[in-house]
């Protein structure tokens, strides 16, 4: 059935205010993606202020806990805490775990391929009491696939 001229009128004011609401819409969506955090990798989970981050994950024998965080922002994070290390000796399943205060730097934001939002991908550690033996000083993170 054909439709009038006020018909087609009404149809194209409409049309024009739902691309309208929905553009106007849009622009808090796309600002907000901007200021999004900056997230923590831990053993394939992206995190915000963890508790804990487990840098290896097959057994969690390395690791830091009871983290602190006292800055975080888009670009770096600082927290104290506790860096664990299983000392593998004689061997892992029989070793026992040291544990040193630690301050923890997450640092060098970027993004992981195919995955929204920014990421840390590089820690910091630093021993004010001397480090466990192996200890990293530093650790890069691999993306969560």
């Amino acid at each position: 059935m054909p439709q009038g001229k006020n018909d087609q009128t009404a149809t194209r004011a409409w049309l024009r205010i739902v691309v309208l609401v929905a553009a106007l819409l849009a622009v808090p969506a796309v600002a907000s993606a901007g200021s999004s955090r900056t997230l923590a990798i831990n053993c394939g989970l992206k995190q915000y202020k963890p508790r804990q981050i487990i840098l290896s994950c097959g057994d969690a024998g390395i690791r830091v806990d009871h983290l602190k965080w006292s800055s975080w922002t888009s670009t770096k994070a600082v927290a104290t805490g506790s860096y664990t290390e299983n000392t593998c000796s004689p061997n892992c399943a029989a070793g026992h775990t040291v544990s040193r205060p630690v301050k923890v730097t997450l640092f060098a934001r970027g993004i992981c391929p195919g995955q929204p939002g920014h990421v840390f991908a590089n820690a910091r550690f630093a021993f004010p009491k001397g480090a466990p033996p192996y200890a990293y000083r530093h650790f890069g993170f691999l993306c969560p696939v």
